[in-house]
């Protein structure tokens, strides 16, 4: 009888210790998955930056080809006129 209750004490001690573990797992979980939502939203956050430095680019391009026509357009005015 004395075994049979050493072996339930230690059934139950085992069970105990696996419930812990099971709960520290889920805890561990949980704390990764929040970690994963941050991650994820820093990168949207990056993807978002980057998107818009390359709408600026195009953006600063256009407009640098507008500043070169119209250069070119006053140098060709300034070529009518004659210096004397």
């Amino acid at each position: 009888m004395t075994d049979a209750r050493q072996n339930l004490t230690e059934i139950v001690q085992s069970t105990d210790q696996i419930s812990q573990l099971i709960a520290d797992i889920t805890q561990t979980t949980s704390q990764q998955a929040e970690e994963f939502k941050s991650v994820t939203q820093t990168m949207t956050e990056a993807t978002d930056i980057a998107n818009q430095t390359a709408e600026n680019s195009n953006a600063l391009t256009q407009s640098i080809q507008q500043v070169l026509n119209t250069a070119e357009v006053l140098q060709s005015s300034t070529d009518q006129f004659k210096v004397q």
